[in-house]
């Protein structure tokens, strides 16, 4: 249950981060297209020199831009995920494109702060200033540098060769393509829906206790169910023109969701349709199962986290424990009056080695 929680809670935050990663780099792109305006009349050359220009003498001046730009947890695990099926990484491809283009721009406007129109020599140097191994999110620091010439002030004389400027052209942002795809869309929806369910059940849980599966949640039953879903919509979505690793990468995060929301839907469901409780009598054995007395109901094995309360307890006593079989087949007990027991348990264990 507590995993249940968790990978929601985690498969939440990654979609959210996305459509605030999207957001984020639509207001970059912007603001980049502004400023971008500002400095066009500063021209950028690859050569090492400017042209040489009669009766006048220039003066070499250092001019630089630098940028850091981070990525979202969203790429970073599209990024991570890319590893296992290959292909083009266009999620870094845009994350460096837009550091380079900012980084431009600085180094513009500082060549426009010392009255300078052009920069010549211009040269790019990235740096990765986070550690992914850790679980960082990358991020990098692009520096633009080149040589401005401006109209020299004294008698220092120029350097001039006879090279034909090469000005870089102004390249277009690739956007990410793949969550512009309707298929693509929709997938990372229904993801998103089946995270807000699962939190809403966790939630209401405390509120509204749901009963528990007897000797764990199929959940091979469930991801087999999810895994066939998520099979069947990439079949009929062959008109999407994604790319099959896109398809891969949205499979791998609808899966678990979908697989975390089955537990709770089959929760749900078997609740609704099955029988009254009833109270079935167990027998504790000494590998701390519970054995009915009748051959009708199924053996009891709790988990391993609560195996101190009973092996405390008496082999052979008598337990009642209330069940209920619904329509799809598998056995529910109330586990309140268990839990209200173990919290006993641990409290007085708690109480006496605190005495000590």
């Amino acid at each position: 249950m507590a995993a249940v929680i968790k990978l929601a809670i985690f498969l939440l935050f990654v979609v959210i981060g996305y459509f605030r990663g999207r957001h984020n780099e639509r207001v970059h792109l912007r603001s980049l297209k502004e400023e971008e305006l500002t400095v066009k009349n500063i021209l950028v050359f690859a050569t090492r020199y400017p042209q040489r220009i009669p009766n006048t003498r220039q003066d070499p001046m250092l001019v630089a831009g630098s940028a850091v730009i981070g990525s979202d947890y969203f790429r970073f695990l599209l990024g991570g995920l890319r590893k296992f099926v290959g292909g083009n990484y266009s999620v870094y491809e845009d994350l460096i494109h837009r550091g380079r283009r900012q980084a431009i721009v600085r180094m513009k406007q500082a060549a426009k702060a010392q009255n300078a129109s052009m920069i010549f020599n211009v040269k790019f140097e990235t740096t990765q200033i986070s550690n992914p191994r850790q679980g960082e999110a990358p991020q990098v620091e692009v520096l633009a540098y080149g040589t401005a010439f401006v109209t020299a002030q004294d008698d220092v004389a120029c350097s001039v060769a006879h090279y034909q400027p090469v000005i870089i052209p102004e390249v277009e942002t690739k956007q990410f393509q793949t969550f512009k795809n309707r298929y693509a869309q929709i997938s990372l929806g229904v993801t998103l829906l089946l995270a807000v369910y699962c939190i809403s059940e966790s939630v209401l849980a405390n509120k509204i206790p749901l009963l528990r599966y007897v000797n764990g949640a199929p959940w091979r039953v469930f991801f087999c169910v999810a895994s066939l879903l998520a099979i069947t919509a990439i079949f009929r979505s062959k008109r999407s023109n994604l790319p099959i690793s896109d398809k891969v990468l949205l499979t791998v995060l609808f899966v678990p969701m979908m697989a975390a929301a089955l537990y709770f839907i089959a929760l749900r469901l078997n609740t609704l349709t099955a029988s009254p409780l009833q109270d079935v009598s167990y027998v504790l054995q000494e590998d701390i199962s519970l054995k009915p007395t009748k051959l009708l109901f199924p053996v009891i094995r709790f988990d391993d986290v609560n195996d101190d309360y009973w092996r405390a307890q008496k082999t052979g006593m008598v337990i009642s424990v209330p069940l209920q079989k619904g329509i799809l087949g598998f056995y529910q007990y109330d586990a309140d009056a268990l839990s209200k027991k173990y919290r006993e348990f641990y409290q007085s264990r708690h109480q006496i080695h605190g005495q000590k």
